[in-house]
């Protein structure tokens, strides 16, 4: 794996996590100041549950490609 896959890869999974923390914030936000009926306010919570699933997958997915990359390093004998 060369430089421009791991670039490529690491593209991948940030601008789907990204995306799923700004759904994230965005339905925390409406949902705390927005309208106080139910119907508006169990939208904004399953959206949140939405960009948390977004944000909660990609970002395991980070951590194991991270990991991957690590222990490729070090079976290649270069410290980093």
């Amino acid at each position: 794996m060369d430089d421009t896959e791991i670039r490529r890869t690491w593209r991948k999974l940030i601008v789907p996590f990204i995306m799923g923390l700004i759904i994230l914030i965005v339905a925390i936000i409406f949902h705390r100041f927005g309208s106080k009926r139910p119907g508006p306010q169990a939208l904004w919570f399953f959206v949140a549950v939405l960009g948390a699933v977004f944000t909660a997958f990609p970002g395991f997915q980070m951590l194991r490609f991270r990991q991957h990359l690590k222990n490729r390093n070090k079976g290649d004998g270069m410290d980093s």
